[in-house]
C-alpha cells in the first residue's frame, strides 16, 4: 500500500491534469477561517496547481520522516538514544521524538499557508463529483492538521 502523501499525489495529478488541459474557468469567492474573516477570490486552476504543490510537498514529507524514523531505529538499536529518552519525550508530548512518531510535520515544509491550501481543498471539493478524487481531497485536508 503506498502512503497517504503518494496516493493524493498522483490520484490529484492524474485528474487534475486533464481539467487543467480543458481550461475550467470555474470561480469561487472563499471566507477563511477565524474572526478576521478575508476573502480570496480562487479559481479551479489555481486550486489544483495548490492541490498538486501540496502534493508533491507530502510526497518530500514522508521521505524525510522515513529517514528519521529509520535514523531513530539504528540510534536506538545501537543504543546512541536511550528508549527512556523516547518514552518522556512521548509522554511530554513534544520534541522531535514525540513529532516523528506522531507523524507531526514542520509547516515550513509546505508551498503555501496552511489555510491557503485548506481553500484550494475545499473548493475543489465543492466542484468535483468523482467519489475517488473526494477521497483523495478529504485525505489530503486531514493530513494538513499534522502540520504545525
Amino acid at each position: 500500500m503506498k502512503p497517504i502523501s503518494q496516493a493524493i499525489e498522483s490520484g490529484l495529478r492524474l485528474v487534475f491534469r486533464s481539467k487543467q488541459e480543458a481550461g475550467n474557468p470555474r470561480e469561487v469567492q472563499l471566507e477563511t477561517q477565524g474572526f478576521q474573516a478575508r476573502t480570496h477570490l480562487l479559481n479551479e486552476q489555481e486550486a489544483e496547481k495548490i492541490v498538486n504543490d501540496y502534493g508533491r510537498a507530502l510526497e518530500a514529507v514522508n521521505q524525510i520522516n522515513r529517514e528519521k524514523f529509520s535514523r531513530l531505529i539504528t540510534d536506538l538499536n545501537e543504543e546512541r538514544i536511550l528508549p527512556e529518552e523516547v518514552a518522556q519525550s512521548l509522554e511530554k508530548r513534544k520534541g522531535p521524538y514525540y513529532d516523528l512518531l506522531t507523524m507531526k510535520a514542520d509547516a515550513s515544509l509546505l508551498p503555501y499557508p496552511k489555510e491557503r491550501i485548506r481553500e484550494a481543498i475545499e473548493f475543489l471539493l465543492r466542484i468535483d463529483k468523482d467519489p475517488s478524487n473526494i477521497s483523495l481531497l478529504k485525505a489530503g485536508l486531514e493530513y494538513l492538521d499534522y502540520f504545525a
